[in-house]
């Protein structure tokens, strides 16, 4: 009970956190005009890699949930320590989300930082976890010892790739690598920004939005349409 009380402990601070940073990241989206010209994102490093982990860590953690529940369902008493914290977790990791898919778009990737921090506790939380289950006996081909394990080294990816993203761009040096908005995304003209979608995006279709959104209300012309952008970014 212990040891799952304190895996709530990140989630806790994250959401608090997350919720503040969101709303001073999107306040200051409105207004920085040379941001405001990127319609989409400057990918990061690892960006494919990033929200590949997070889907499957979201599925684990909606698993984890899931046989939380059925635990406490299928023992005496109440015992919400075995669902709340991967419920937290959940809601966490959202947020999260929702927060690098800003700081991507904004182009400041020093606001990773918060993000590096949450894995890193919530996977040292998680190898806690799992030292726990392991010393009370708990199988290891058990549901709940494998969901922890897989939990450990989705936790782990996501810190690899917050160091890549440190190494690759600089960010806490003093001279850290600036990255500019592609002019492709500041020129009006262009509309088809495909190519610079961020994965999400990419699969759901929302970098289109604007041209199904115009379709709908009007037949398209081919000047609504715009320019393809430089073939050397494609």
């Amino acid at each position: 009970c212990l040891v799952d009380g304190l895996n709530i402990l990140p989630h806790m601070v994250v959401l608090p956190l997350a919720v503040i940073l969101v709303a001073v990241v999107g306040h200051c989206r409105h207004h920085d005009y040379t941001r405001l010209q990127s319609r989409l994102w400057v990918l990061f490093p690892g960006h494919s890699v990033r929200w590949l982990t997070i889907l499957v860590l979201l599925f684990v953690t909606m698993s984890e949930v899931g046989e939380g529940v059925l635990s406490d369902s299928f023992t005496p008493g109440h015992h919400p320590h075995l669902y709340v914290p991967w419920i937290m977790a959940l809601l966490a990791t959202i947020l999260g989300s929702v927060f690098y898919n800003l700081v991507e778009k904004l182009n400041r990737p020093r606001m990773l930082l918060i993000l590096g921090l949450y894995h890193l506790l919530s996977g040292g939380f998680k190898v806690l976890r799992l030292s726990h289950l392991y010393s009370r006996g708990v199988s290891t081909g058990s549901l709940r010892f494998q969901l922890t394990w897989a939990s450990v080294l989705l936790y782990g990816v996501l810190v690899a790739v917050e160091g890549y993203v440190l190494y690759k761009k600089r960010y806490l040096s003093t001279t850290p690598v600036e990255v500019p908005v592609p002019d492709d995304l500041q020129d009006e003209a262009m509309r088809y920004a495909q190519p610079y979608a961020s994965l999400p995006a990419w699969f759901s279709f929302s970098w289109m939005d604007w041209v199904l959104l115009l379709g709908y209300r009007q037949p398209l012309q081919a000047e609504q349409l715009g320019r393809l952008p430089q073939v050397s970014n494609m």
